[in-house]
C-alpha cells in the first residue's frame, strides 16, 4: 500500500474495513474504526459520517495496537555515524514500533543516571517512537562495581 498522510491530523478519521487484531481485547476482526482527537472513539460497523472526516479504505490491511521490540541496539551516543537514536526510531515506526528498549552498548554505555536522562531526552526529541533505555548493570559495563541502578530507573 503507499503510505497515506493525513490532510488535516485534527480531524476525525474513519478507518473502513482494516481488519482489527487487538489481543488485549480479544478482538480479530473486520472492522472500521472511528478516530478522534488521537483517540479510538468507536470499533465495529460504523455508518455515514460526516464530510469534515477523512476516510481511508483499509481492505486486507491490518491495524494493531503499535508493537514494542525489548531489544534494539540503537548507536548513540559514540555510533552515530551509523546511526542515531532519531534514524533509529524514524526505522522503528516504519515497522509499526511504537516502543523500544535500547540496549547499553554504546560509548559511553548507559550506565548512569544522567546517561539514562540523555538518552530519554533524545527520544522524546525525536517525536517518533518511545525509546525505553536500558541501564547497565555495571559501571563501564565491565562487570565489577554495581550501576547506580536505582538512580537510573528514577532518571527513565
Amino acid at each position: 500500500m503507499e503510505r497515506t498522510t493525513l490532510t488535516d491530523p485534527g480531524r476525525p478519521l474513519l478507518i473502513r474495513r482494516a481488519r482489527l487484531l487487538d489481543p488485549a481485547r480479544g478482538r480479530d476482526e473486520v472492522s472500521d474504526i472511528l478516530v478522534e482527537n488521537g483517540v479510538v472513539a468507536a470499533a465495529g460497523t460504523i455508518g455515514p459520517q460526516p464530510g469534515s472526516c477523512e476516510t481511508i479504505e483499509a481492505d486486507g490491511l491490518w491495524l494493531m495496537p503499535g508493537l514494542t521490540d525489548m531489544h534494539v541496539h540503537l548507536r548513540e551516543p559514540g555510533g552515530g555515524e551509523s546511526e542515531t537514536i532519531a534514524s533509529g526510531l524514524r526505522a522503528a515506526v516504519a515497522g509499526g514500533f511504537t516502543t523500544v528498549a535500547a540496549m547499553p552498548n554504546t560509548l559511553p554505555p548507559a550506565d548512569t543516571p544522567g546517561r539514562i536522562r540523555d538518552l530519554v531526552e533524545k527520544g522524546r526529541m525525536a517525536g517518533t517512537a518511545r525509546l525505553l533505555p536500558v541501564g547497565c548493570i555495571t559501571e563501564g559495563r565491565a562487570g565489577g562495581r554495581i550501576a547506580d541502578i536505582e538512580g537510573m530507573a528514577a532518571a527513565g
